[in-house]
């Protein structure tokens, strides 16, 4: 005991054997894409979609009501509360699934959109298991069906030579990802109208171009 006669509490030694015999370690890559961040995962090394994937997911991202994500490898705003899921393609043409989940702090998980900025990491992820079509110029070619969103994308790998370029919101520079949306038979303006008037931003009037990209609607 210290000279004031504090009780010292005693901590238990816990060894390597039995730390991992408590967890279950799952193959993970920590990746950015774009100005998201998150953790993209194999199929094969979750368990199937359902309550215990979904644990697995909020246990590696760690959110929490302070926004610091200190048990986990989150942050404490949605951009980096993202993970993916790359499954082999459950349509012909494609080249895999791309299962994007967005984690909240509150630790809820939304399946139901998709993540451009997020999609280039699971490309990568997909290539790296062999997944790309290699194109004449050196670059790689990523076709992922969107499952949430129900979209199809394409993300384009740039060739070893390719110059780095910056992005808004991201430090220093990287090589140049290209990501398209197919829209298909998909209305790029859900309401029919280039422009949108009448609505308020507050007691501010506010005029807006209302535009459905990969099943999620964003205000332009």
């Amino acid at each position: 005991r210290p000279p004031d006669s504090t009780p010292v509490a005693r901590v238990a030694r816990l060894d390597w054997a039995s730390a991992t015999s408590m967890a279950r370690l799952v193959r993970a890559a920590l990746m950015r894409g774009g100005t998201s961040k998150g953790v993209v995962f194999r199929a094969a090394d979750l368990p199937p979609a359902g309550a215990a994937r979904d644990a697995v997911i909020v246990a590696a991202l760690g959110p929490d009501s302070t926004g610091l994500a200190i048990d986990g490898v989150g942050g404490g705003v949605t951009s980096t509360l993202k993970a993916a899921v790359v499954a082999p393609p459950s349509k012909p043409g494609f080249a895999a699934d791309y299962h994007f989940a967005q984690v909240s702090r509150g630790g809820g998980i939304d399946w139901r959109s998709s993540c451009a900025n997020f999609a280039s990491a699971a490309a990568l992820v997909a290539a790296d298991d062999g997944m790309a079509l290699r194109e004449a110029d050196g670059s790689a070619v990523v076709r992922l069906w969107a499952s949430g969103a129900g979209e199809a994308l394409s993300v384009t790998l740039p060739a070893t030579d390719a110059p780095p370029v910056a992005i808004a919101g991201v430090r220093g520079e990287a090589p140049p990802l290209r990501v398209e949306f197919e829209l298909g038979g998909h209305a790029l303006l859900p309401t029919g109208r280039p422009e949108e008037e009448g609505l308020r931003l507050g007691d501010r009037p506010l005029r807006a171009t209302i535009v459905d990209v990969a099943g999620n609607p964003q205000a332009g």
